[in-house]
């Protein structure tokens, strides 16, 4: 069998994820051999590709293409070879960069080692033709394959989960959970999440909101959700490494991100466990663009998301209609079988 390095950026949250699936359902055909990206790395790296005697190299993220490209070049210059390298970029963040000049930098940088890379993989259509724009992949060496979930999970309610809603005086049979997931970041717009919940708290007192993720923002937000009076509405949950198994409790989902690169694998999940989503009209989700899988309100916008909220809430056949549009768009499009199977096909490709 051929042996694969995967040099992850972080191996956290969805692209974790994706590895993880990888490795999962290509065990078989392959040996996966698994590292992280950073400085410290970056001879450990060299290493394993010798003494493991590494056919393939697949980069997940900007930075350990960055790492591992450099790599390639330091090789070059004496007069040695790495195996292919394929690129993953899960979500092509330097073209979003509001800084110009950071901006150019990084696109600059990211135009010249892109050439060191035998194939480049983009998670959405949107992602691609912005690869291609600024020039940062060969056109004949550039593919998208989107994320997938496992429509056959079968989940259940974690047993913690029930003692700790408890814990929080949260009634699973009888409040409405809003759930948001996702990084404690400024792109995901919590803020707005905070500001529609207070408005919706104000009107329907059994909703709850249940904030999963971990961040730079976790302090302020705690005293925003004091500052608004929502200590028992609105909850920061931390992090959970079973979220799909949570996400059985939820009655519906809310994203405010100013940026996803196609469906996230939170969105996924809560449409695979029949959770109706609202999101924002955030690049990148243009595959929902049409409204029929999710329910979309325009970014910064706190009062529309509010009454989305509620006329949701209100209306349970609206809430059905949702829950099957986003179902039947799984399975059209986001088989996870089908991204480890094109996946696949680029390793024997490259190879």
């Amino acid at each position: 069998m051929k042996n694969i390095l995967i040099v992850a950026t972080s191996y956290k949250g969805g692209e974790k994820t994706h590895i993880d699936f990888l490795i999962k359902y290509l065990h078989s055909d392959f040996n996966f051999f698994l590292i992280s990206s950073n400085l410290t790395s970056f001879f450990k790296i060299y290493k394993l590709i010798k003494d493991q005697k590494i056919d393939l190299i697949h980069c997940h993220g900007l930075k350990a293409a960055f790492f591992v490209r450099l790599l390639k070049l330091f090789c070059y210059c004496f007069a040695k070879k790495l195996p292919p390298l394929i690129v993953t970029i899960h979500g092509f963040h330097y073209a979003r960069y509001k800084n110009f000049l950071k901006k150019m930098f990084f696109l600059y940088l990211e135009r010249m080692f892109s050439k060191l890379q035998d194939f480049t993989i983009a998670v959405s259509e949107d992602d691609k033709e912005l690869i291609l724009k600024y020039r940062c992949a060969d056109p004949q060496k550039i593919g998208v394959i989107v994320n997938g979930v496992d429509l056959t999970y079968q989940s259940g309610v974690p047993l913690e989960a029930e003692q700790e809603l408890n814990d929080r005086k949260i009634d699973t049979e009888k409040d409405i959970l809003i759930y948001g997931i996702g990084v404690l970041e400024l792109v995901k717009g919590w803020s707005i999440v905070l500001k529609a919940a207070k408005e919706v708290c104000q009107k329907n007192d059994k909703v709850k909101f249940l904030i999963f993720g971990q961040g730079s923002l976790k302090q302020k937000m705690k005293q925003e959700i004091v500052t608004a009076g929502l200590q028992e509405k609105f909850f920061l949950m931390g992090k959970r490494n079973n979220m799909r198994d949570w996400l059985r409790l939820a009655s519906m989902y809310v994203g405010a991100s100013a940026y996803e690169a196609g469906l996230s694998f939170v969105m996924m999940e809560a449409m695979a466990e029949r959770v109706p989503l609202i999101v924002s009209d955030g690049d990148g989700y243009s595959v929902i663009k049409d409204r029929r899988e999710v329910y979309i309100f325009k970014r910064d916008d706190d009062q529309e998301l509010a009454r989305k909220i509620l006329y949701l809430i209100s209306d349970k056949e609206v809430q059905q209609q949702f829950k099957k549009h986003s179902w039947d768009l799984l399975c059209s499009k986001y088989d996870v079988k089908e991204m480890v199977a094109k996946t696949k096909q680029v390793y024997s490709k490259v190879v």
